[in-house]
């Protein structure tokens, strides 16, 4: 039977890093975010709706999402992030069941759901644990302006559209502190296994 996770965090916390620790060590790792990029391909039902729901102007010329100017609305308009996760959610939690299934009965033992809207889009009940990764806030701060180019008050924003990590605690069954230390990460992550 397989053991099935929950992984979440806010952005910019280090969960990216926790499933390639997890990979290596054995297990099968799920990426909502990756989900989320396969369902809005060009030809897929939810970039017709995006496009129908926010303009064309979010969809570019080659006929992929426009990412950036979506990103900038969702994050300053809860209305609007309402409206593209209300589009997003229900085809990536399909998407999640159906791996997941498929994972099961391959006989994996352990697989990792990843992903930021965990508890904020519903999705406690397809896992039996949930693990929440914190993070120092300035660490947040500075990993997201190195790795996304991203200046504070958009950092700011970002993270304002999550769950806090207090509101996430409540729901996680552990919890993992990403402080840098790679090593001491590692170390979290094999008690829990």
């Amino acid at each position: 039977m397989s053991r099935i996770i929950g992984l979440t965090g806010q952005i910019g916390s280090g969960k990216s890093l926790v499933a390639s620790i997890l990979r290596e060590m054995g297990a099968v790792v799920i990426e909502a975010d990756a989900l989320a990029r396969q369902v809005v391909e060009p030809g897929c039902p939810a970039l017709t709706e995006i496009c129908t729901v926010f303009g064309a102007e979010y969809v570019l010329p080659e006929g992929s999402l426009n990412r950036k100017a979506l990103s900038q609305i969702i994050f300053s308009d809860a209305k609007a992030r309402n409206r593209l996760n209300a589009i997003m959610h229900p085809l990536i939690r399909k998407e999640a069941e159906y791996l997941i299934d498929r994972f099961s009965a391959a006989g994996e033992k352990m697989i990792i759901l990843e992903a930021a809207i965990l508890i904020s889009g519903g999705f406690t009940d397809m896992v039996d644990e949930i693990w929440l990764i914190t993070a120092p806030i300035e660490q947040i701060y500075d990993r997201l302006a190195q790795r996304d180019g991203l200046n504070e008050a958009e950092i700011t924003q970002r993270l304002t559209a999550q769950l806090s990590p207090q509101a996430q605690t409540a729901f996680a069954d552990n919890l993992i502190i990403n402080d840098g230390d790679v090593q001491k990460l590692r170390k979290q992550l094999e008690k829990l296994i």
